[in-house]
């Protein structure tokens, strides 16, 4: 028989499918590799450091889930306080419990820990991300009909108000919310639940597809459900940019660019422009009036400047918060009226502690006049807003670059110009559509790093190497965002050509 476990059952509760493609088709799961992950690494730090909360705490490890079963059983009857990973087996139910408390009058609470710092489903923080509650749910069945008496269930998460000031304080590191009235109320569905899962999964045929936005992005089955569909490669309407009915158009059969056009559905800007183009063959399209007028609004010299960040579930660097984006590295291409270009960058050496020379350098690099121009540059502005706040004696200097900021990247938001290989405003796409078979702008001839996660892992990584392996390390970061600030000025170029 099937063991379910909370993770498989907040899994197989988001997509019906999940659990039959686990058992049949394992095969085509495109595997990730989790070491990789920052979201899935935040939530093991985050659960590491939380055990602290309550005290002295016994972890229970190594072993069979059978044996470590035991040990918790063994725990439990000797009245210890506190449990981490406290593991639980009821018919094939499996569970961890990341921590257990033991309260005064003998029952017990759960407490969930996640790496996050918002698990609502918006930012207005209205409504629990399902996911928690199934999570939690799924744990209080199984401990209850253990005959473990628990008396309240609660999600502990990252406070992204809490401010590392060299001593990590826990509890205000963490928020703990109660979550028990929600629990109470799912706990008579789970074992439905199950029961459905455990049908699913034993069924002769694939259960019927359905899409959702939410689960099939990221879901490693979903090259199978778009084959299975027939969703085509080319042209298909998962290419739609910023488009939230994209999952909802493929459950109404509608797959492909020429779906839609058949069906008179109506797009944003962007997507009609790309559909009309590519059905039609049509050469670029140029606003030339905007586009003329955005681009005189540049005052020179012009400043093509560009961060690379990295960012710790708990923060490890003085003043600085859970998942901050903390500036390690710019890039920056300085371009005179006469037309010279010269090239200036930064990439820390003070792997505790980049920001402050960094700033202090920036800040003489991109003096007090001329555009700054970046693509997407809500980051770069919002990076700044932060070493502002984090450095008050450089907030002035720091806060006067924002009203400099240009973007780039809104004469494609905006659609000034068009051309039918464009499908995403990114510069990692709009930049080999424009210079096809330029080699020196191919993001894929640099060596070790290429976007920029990696840089950020890069970065973390380099005080653990050799000195030797340091420099080539370096030296890769530095083409990497070299690159970002140079394809800024080729596309400035070329935009200023066309008018």
């Amino acid at each position: 028989m099937f063991d379910m476990t909370k993770s498989k059952y907040v899994d197989y509760m988001e997509c019906n499918n999940r659990g039959w493609l686990d058992k049949n088709r394992r095969n085509e799961k495109l595997e990730e590799d989790l070491s990789e992950n920052a979201t899935v690494q935040g939530g093991i730090e985050a659960g590491i450091m939380a055990r602290g909360i309550f005290g002295d705490y016994t972890l229970i490890d190594d072993g069979s889930i059978d044996e470590l079963a035991s040990k918790t059983q063994l725990a439990i009857n000797n009245h210890t306080s506190v449990i981490c990973e406290a593991t639980f087996k009821y018919n094939n139910n499996i569970c961890k419990v990341d921590i257990l408390k033991r309260n005064d009058d003998g029952s017990y609470s759960i407490y969930e820990v996640k790496g996050v710092t918002n698990p609502y489903t918006t930012a207005s923080r209205k409504t629990m991300d399902r996911k928690y509650i199934d999570d939690i749910a799924y744990q209080y069945y199984v401990l209850t009909n253990l005959g473990i008496n628990v008396t309240s269930n609660y999600l502990v998460y990252l406070n992204n108000e809490y401010v590392y000031d060299g001593h990590y304080d826990l509890n205000n590191l963490f928020i703990i919310e109660n979550l028990t009235n929600a629990i109470l109320l799912e706990f008579p569905n789970v074992e439905s639940n199950i029961e459905k899962i455990n049908r699913c999964i034993n069924q002769a045929e694939e259960p019927e597809i359905i899409f959702a936005s939410k689960t099939c992005k990221e879901c490693p089955y979903n090259k199978h459900c778009y084959k299975v569909k027939e969703v085509p490669e080319k042209n298909s309407v998962l290419g739609l940019y910023k488009e939230n009915k994209k999952y909802d158009y493929l459950n109404q059969g509608i797959k492909s660019f020429e779906d839609l056009r058949k069906n008179g559905i109506k797009l944003k800007p962007f997507n009609q422009r790309m559909i009309d183009s590519r059905l039609d063959n049509l050469p670029p399209f140029i606003n030339n009036n905007e586009l003329r007028y955005f681009l005189n609004s540049f005052k020179y010299p012009l400043y093509f400047f560009d961060f690379e960040t990295y960012q710790n579930a708990i923060p490890k660097t003085i003043c600085t918060r859970p998942y901050q984006q903390i500036p390690f590295q710019y890039s920056l291409h300085i371009m005179h009226e006469d037309g010279r270009l010269e090239h200036r960058e930064y990439l820390a050496s003070n792997y505790n502690e980049p920001r402050l020379d960094l700033i202090i350098q920036m800040i003489n690099d991109l003096g007090n006049t001329g555009s700054i121009i970046a693509y997407n540059d809500s980051f770069e502005k919002s990076r700044i807003k932060e070493l502002a706040r984090d450095f008050p004696a450089y907030y002035e200097p720091l806060m006067n670059m924002l009203d400099r900021f240009k973007d780039l990247a809104e004469v494609f938001e905006k659609g000034y110009y068009y051309q039918k290989e464009i499908s995403r405003t990114s510069i990692k796409d709009v930049l080999p559509s424009l210079f096809p078979n330029d080699p020196s702008l191919d993001y894929h001839n640099l060596d070790d790093v290429h976007k920029g996660d990696e840089a950020s892992k890069a970065f973390v990584m380099l005080p653990t190497l050799d000195s030797e392996s340091a420099y080539k390390l370096r030296s890769s970061l530095l083409k990497y965002c070299c690159l970002d600030t140079f394809a800024m000025v080729k596309i400035y170029q070329f935009l200023k050509s066309l008018v």
